[in-house]
């Protein structure tokens, strides 16, 4: 009767609504807590991603001491001190980067002139940096407060009025991944927003005016060539309107609009002397700096300084050379043509000029397929612009070339003033027959004439003799360079410049000239070796002879046999740009027929595993792996392959205690980082983001308080392979320091440095990329390479290979085509040479396809050339890989290893030729961070535990209060109910 009494009290106090109230709110939030915990602790795309956002397991030392195997060391004692060391030597790259492109009557340096006024919106906003994977958040130095470090007063007024809404709204965000940009606003105020009191501030501060211009960059978008738009955004294509400000609809980015060839009559018009700022990386057409006839010229428009993009530190540097406290000594890295549309590029780059303009269609139906062709072969840059001028003056225009060209590819002035002497005796003598394996050396002293210290740049340039139909070659092509030190008055110094003759072999694919021969061959005849100022100015020339032809049938680093390994996309475009018929070999826009393609080449784009013992990676016979994994204490550690060769017979023995399971998750999971495989001592790496130094582009924690450095192009500017050395190093050293606020883990990956080439004046990663020509870009490249790795640091070399557009580039891949000479000659040659004279031990491929075939999946690029015949050793990753078309069983088998993602799985791990190639593809990585800095701190005697995530932590000291908040919520909840029962029970 009791019992029956309490069951009765209990399913009435369970009626009150408080109880109800209780029960509902407290199983749904604990039931969704609870969940989403085991999600992200379960589910591995989910715990990789919190892992990669707020960190992951924390390495703990349990017992010995790390120190004694610190093998790589830094030069500095903390993050705080290395910072501001990098700082400093921003302002270097800077200072040596930054180009002089005018300067009328010696009006630079501003030796008396203190009291400047600056104009341009874009001076309160400059552009430090590029979006995308270069982006960071840093407090930068400011253009004016530069000036004022460097002993100048500014036009306080006109800043104002620039920073207030009065001046306009400002430059947009930069576009949204992937955009596919119709116009873009520069955002310079127009003059009639000028007030009678801004004008009336002139006067104060006249001594000299600074113009100043902007233009942006970044990852995922190109750079408009046209200026319509919708008046909401700048991607409509059927857009009729101009961008506000645009001179014409069909005007481009990179020219300046309407409201800055006001600005500069403006400046002109009130000022004696006007100095003309570019803050982009992408050249903009100068052709008014020196065309009297031009709509922005103006006599007092005395000088002209390109600064880039100058990362955190860097505008410093401009004060500095404003001043005369710096000397400029940086050199073009591209051509600054005067009609960009008149480029061999312009009708085959981005979408063509057209909405989906290069989209593949079948049946008129348009398909998931984007393509783009470099119908120009190797006449990019300055060897179009130099050839062509060649043979036009041969034709009998000798004023093609400043019709056509403002400022030569290695042109910038400096304060001071050399004289070169080629020095007779030790350098290369006239008329000198060259054999196959002769290096040519030319000895130049360098004089200081005054009247200030200065450095200067030495350039070397070879002419090949060409004959009409048959292999293309540029009239003038780079060699080699060398800066001076830093020469007082009165000094010199000798540079020796050096030329292989094997790297004046040109690339005959399709046996042009008919000698039954494909490959690297230097044609009997006259050749010269000029060294120049500027790829068009001369200063002296030896002439030099080869007899007979000279054929390179393998490779001198490896000797392995060197063959045509894409002669289905070389075979594609029928006409390429040729020199012996410009007119009628000129790259035109595709057309409806090049578009349309069958079902076959659709589906062609789709890749399915079907292994076959014909192909290179087919494998008949598995591996013996671990069925289990091995207890910590019994296995082989990685520190103990620290020392030993990629093919030391100890590696199989340490493969064959990994997993199926470990080495799977190994190579699926490389999102910033390489995962930690705990039995085998293999850490967890920390690898960032990008080409202007360690950025968190995921906001990841662990990367922080490291230098925002100037852009690619700026250090390649310097002509300085010694600072770029140095740039190398000091990346390291950031590197080794680390994560030190955290768990003390190094900065082992860096996603840098960016190689591909400026193909085009309009790629939205010029920023990133050194130059448009290879061999420069290859030169500054293995020197970054050789000083990062110095300190332990593998550098992922990027995008191999033929990315240099944005536009489309992850649409399913697209479709690039090009023929072999104009890969090897300018767009390889970065990758070879940083493989080759670093060597860099790591490689990230690109989006896009080479012809048909996904870069990061294509055995010939992967494995025939960069593994075998240019020898590189260690890992590939691949670019940001969340598309279905990138797939990770295709990548292993062409000698991918590794998959820049959250998790990205392998389809299929059960034949032998999958086990094969994972394995394959997981040594390589091991291998990789077994030579890098990753390793400081692990060997024997060192024991490490793994402490949980900090986040996982959280989640279950949430579950944990949360339990006991609905607890105590719940006791309240039935006294308070057994309360009113009593109460319901006796009134």
């Amino acid at each position: 009767m009791r019992k029956a009494r309490k069951t009765e009290t209990v399913r009435t106090v369970i009626k009150y609504r408080t109880i109800k109230v209780w029960t509902t709110i407290s199983s749904v939030m604990l039931g969704f807590l609870i969940a989403l915990t085991l999600v992200a602790r379960c589910v591995p795309f989910c715990y990789n991603g919190m892992n990669s956002l707020f960190g992951g397991e924390r390495r703990v030392l349990v017992s010995g001491d790390p120190s004694q195997y610190m093998r790589f060391k830094p030069d500095y004692a903390s993050k705080k001190e290395v910072l501001a060391a990098a700082n400093a030597l921003n302002e270097e790259i800077c200072e040596e980067g930054i180009i002089l492109l005018k300067n009328v009557d010696g009006i630079l340096p501003l030796l008396s002139a203190k009291k400047i006024t600056v104009f341009g919106k874009n001076s309160v906003d400059p552009v430090i940096g590029g979006s995308g994977s270069s982006s960071a958040v840093v407090s930068a130095t400011g253009l004016y407060s530069a000036l004022v470090s460097a002993g100048f007063e500014y036009n306080t007024v006109l800043k104002s009025f620039y920073e207030s809404p009065a001046s306009g709204s400002g430059r947009p965000s930069s576009p949204s991944y992937g955009s596919v940009l119709t116009g873009f606003p520069v955002a310079e105020t127009p003059l009639s927003d000028y007030t009678a009191s801004i004008r009336s501030s002139y006067s104060a501060f006249n001594d000299a005016a600074l113009v100043f211009i902007s233009r942006i960059g970044g990852e995922g978008y190109d750079l408009p060539r046209t200026m319509f738009w919708d008046g909401s955004n700048y991607t409509a294509w059927s857009a009729k309107h101009t961008v506000p400000g645009a001179r014409s609809h069909d005007a481009h980015y990179l020219q300046l609009d309407q409201n800055e060839t006001d600005m500069v009559g403006e400046a002109c018009a009130n000022f004696d002397s006007v100095i003309f700022i570019v803050n982009s990386s992408s050249p903009i057409e100068l052709g008014f700096l020196d065309d009297p006839g031009h709509y922005a010229y103006n006599a007092k428009l005395k000088a002209a300084l390109w600064i880039g993009n100058p990362g955190g530190t860097g505008l410093n540097a401009l004060g500095k050379i404003l001043n005369g406290s710096a000397n400029p000594s940086g050199k073009t890295v591209d051509t600054f043509a005067r009609d960009f549309k008149k480029d061999p590029t312009w009708n085959n780059f981005g979408n063509n000029l057209k909405a989906d303009g290069n989209r593949y269609t079948w049946n008129d139906k348009a398909q998931n397929a984007y393509f783009v062709e470099y119908k120009e072969g190797i006449y990019v840059g300055y060897r179009y612009y130099e050839t062509r001028a060649f043979t036009e003056e041969q034709k009998g225009d000798p004023e093609w070339y400043s019709k056509n060209v403002v400022f030569p590819f290695g042109y910038g002035l400096s304060y001071s003033k050399f004289k070169w002497e080629v020095v007779p005796g030790t350098s290369l003598a006239q008329d000198t027959e060259l054999s196959a394996d002769d290096t040519i050396a030319v000895d130049v002293k360098v004089t200081n004439i005054g009247p200030l210290p200065g450095k200067e740049v030495v350039q070397l340039y070879y002419t090949a003799e060409y004959r009409d139909g048959g292999i293309e070659k540029a009239s003038t092509v780079l060699g080699d360079f060398k800066k001076t030190r830093e020469l007082m008055v009165g000094e010199d110094h000798t540079v020796t410049l050096k030329l292989k003759v094997r790297d004046m072999a040109s690339y005959d694919y399709s046996d042009a000239n008919m000698n039954g021969f494909s490959g690297y061959e230097v044609e009997a005849g006259d050749y010269e070796i000029k060294i120049m100022s500027d790829s068009h100015t001369e200063v002296e020339s030896i002439s030099c002879h080869v007899v007979d032809d000279i054929k390179y049938r393998t490779d001198p680093a490896t000797g392995t046999r060197i063959e045509n390994l894409f002669d289905d996309v070389s075979g594609h475009i029928d006409t390429y740009l040729s020199r012996s018929d410009w007119e009628g070999s000129w790259p035109e826009k595709p057309d409806k027929a090049d578009c349309a393609v069958s079902r076959a080449f659709i589906e062609s784009l789709n890749y399915i595993i079907n292994d076959k013992p014909d192909d290179p990676w087919y494998a008949a016979v598995m591996p013996d792996q671990s069925k289990k994994a091995i207890p910590y204490g019994k296995t082989i550690k990685l520190y103990e392959l620290v020392e030993k060769s990629y093919g030391d017979d100890l590696w199989d023995s340490f493969m064959n205690q990994l997993t199926v399971a470990q080495m799977a998750e190994l190579i699926s999971v490389g999102h910033f980082r390489t995962a930690q495989i705990i039995n085998i001592d293999k850490p967890l790496t920390n690898d960032a983001d990008g080409p202007t130094g360690y950025v968190a582009y995921v906001n990841d924690p662990k990367i922080y308080d490291t230098c925002y450095y100037a852009s690619g192009c700026v250090l390649a500017a310097t002509r300085n392979a010694e600072l770029a050395e140095k740039y190398g190093i000091m990346i390291g050293n950031e590197g080794i320091i680390g994560n030190e606020k955290g768990d003390g883990r190094p900065y082992s990956g860096w996603y840098a440095p960016a190689m591909n080439i400026h193909r085009s004046q309009f790629g939205g990663r010029n920023f990133e990329y050194y130059s448009e020509d290879g061999r420069l870009s290859g030169i500054i490249a293995q020197a970054v390479v050789k000083g990062a790795g110095s300190k332990g640091i593998y550098t992922y070399c990027k995008h191999f290979a033929l990315n240099e557009q944005e536009t489309n580039r992850d649409t399913n891949g697209i479709l690039t085509w090009a023929n072999e000479q104009s890969m090897r000659e300018l767009y390889f040659t970065p990758f070879e040479m940083s493989v080759k004279n670093g060597p860099t031990m790591a490689m990230m491929t690109s989006f896009n396809r080479i012809g048909t075939v996904w870069a990061g999946g294509h055995y010939n690029l992967l494995t025939r050339m960069l593994r075998k015949e240019w020898g590189f050793e260690g890992m590939v990753i691949s670019d940001y890989n969340q598309s279905r078309f990138m797939s990770a069983d295709q990548m292993i088998r062409a000698g991918g290893d590794l998959s820049l993602s959250i998790r990205k799985p392998l389809s299929s791990v059960a034949t032998a030729t999958d086990i094969t190639a994972l394995r394959r593809a997981a040594k390589n990585i091991l291998y990789t961070v077994a030579k890098s800095n990753a390793m400081n701190g692990m060997g024997d005697g060192v024991v490490y535990s793994y402490a949980m995530p900090y986040w996982l932590i959280g989640f279950i000291i949430a579950n944990a209060a949360l339990i006991t908040i609905c607890a105590g919520w719940g006791v309240l909840a039935v006294l308070k109910a057994a309360k009113k029962n009593r109460a319901a029970q006796n009134p």
